[in-house]
């Protein structure tokens, strides 16, 4: 029997599963935007650090040895 109870409420179930799965869709997309930004923040600083690491290497100053000096102390002066 078409257009009967039975269609109408298969047509209703539709739209709210279509409805339902519109915000899950949005939701997921936030999910992966916000991902994408950390994966990009998390590999430019990866980046930045192996890039300061091979500099100093290569302009003979480690990074630890800076850590290393303690500066002169003169009585009475500041």
């Amino acid at each position: 029997m078409p257009g009967g109870f039975d269609d109408d409420v298969a047509r209703q179930f539709i739209k709210d599963t279509e409805k339902i799965n519109f915000r899950r869709s949005n939701l997921v997309r936030s999910y992966n935007r916000r991902n994408l930004w950390v994966l990009l923040g998390a590999s430019g600083l990866a980046l930045f650090t192996y890039g300061m690491s091979l500099y100093s290497i290569s302009s003979e100053r480690h990074l630890d040895s800076s850590f290393d000096k303690v500066p002169e102390y003169h009585q009475g002066k500041q």
